[in-house]
């Protein structure tokens, strides 16, 4: 049985980052557009935003790259048009690894 805590936390969707667009409103709000919806994401500094930022963009150039690599294989099988959340939490997770270690 879940409780209350763990239900609050499920997927409420998915985002296709291959077609979403990141923008950023001031120093900590970030603005991610997909399919018509629009999410507003908040930091706790500009440094972290900037961390964000750059994972969602290195995510979504990995799904882009992804997307082109099926379709240039000729596979009769599609990407599925959303990512379900757990690759994109992975994606992002190795994206902001990667900046974390940048930044060092």
């Amino acid at each position: 049985m879940r409780t209350q805590a763990e239900m609050a936390h499920t997927c409420r969707g998915t985002i296709n980052l291959a077609t979403a667009h990141i923008d950023t409103e001031d120093a900590c709000n970030i603005v991610l557009s997909s399919g018509g919806r629009t999410y507003h994401l908040k930091a706790s500094t500009e440094v972290e935003r900037q961390r964000w930022v750059t994972a969602l963009e290195l995510a979504k150039a990995k799904a882009i790259r992804m997307m082109n690599d099926q379709s240039d294989n000729g596979s009769t099988a599609q990407l599925t048009h959303c990512y379900q959340s757990g690759k994109v939490t992975g994606l992002l997770t190795q994206a902001l690894h990667h900046v974390c270690r940048a930044a060092v």
